[in-house]
């Protein structure tokens, strides 16, 4: 039953709907991954079996959806199974990192870039991460303007 709390509580209720909805189904796409790699269904028995699941693990993903918690990630016990859903030590959807480098582009500082993306997507980046992409931002520049180019 739902109760009425204000404007702000149902927005909150359906983001929750939401993440609820992109984390089950990015764990039914792990796992339909997962029996395409190996061969054969849970439980099931297989001339054609590949190899042999072990169980699963949590992580956490942000999304540009909001962060996802307890995601349940399954392993295989040989060849190490990596996911083309997302990157093995990626903690972010590569769409989130798109918005961070575009802060820079757009010259907002770091205390600024952080505060609107906690504003955005209900989670914070450190200020590292922020300037690592003010660094790659450089980067660029400097390769575009031809800073780089050395005469033998």
């Amino acid at each position: 039953m739902f109760r009425w709390s204000g404007v702000k509580g149902i927005w909150d209720l359906i983001q929750g709907e939401v993440v609820g909805s992109v984390r089950r189904r990015l764990e039914s796409f792990l796992w339909v991954e997962v029996e395409a790699r190996v061969g054969c269904g849970r439980y099931e028995r297989n001339g054609s079996r590949c190899g042999y699941r072990n169980g699963s693990y949590v992580r956490d993903l942000l999304t540009s959806y909001g962060w996802i918690e307890d995601l349940e990630v399954p392993r295989l016990r040989e060849r190490g199974y990596e996911t083309e859903v997302f990157k093995k030590y990626r903690r972010r959807q590569r769409r989130l990192d798109g918005v961070l480098l575009e802060a820079f582009l757009l010259e907002h500082s770091t205390r600024k870039t952080i505060r609107l993306f906690r504003q955005a997507y209900g989670a914070s980046v450190s200020a590292q991460t922020v300037r690592y992409y003010r660094c790659l931002r450089v980067h660029l520049w400097r390769r575009q303007r031809g800073c780089y180019s050395r005469h033998l």
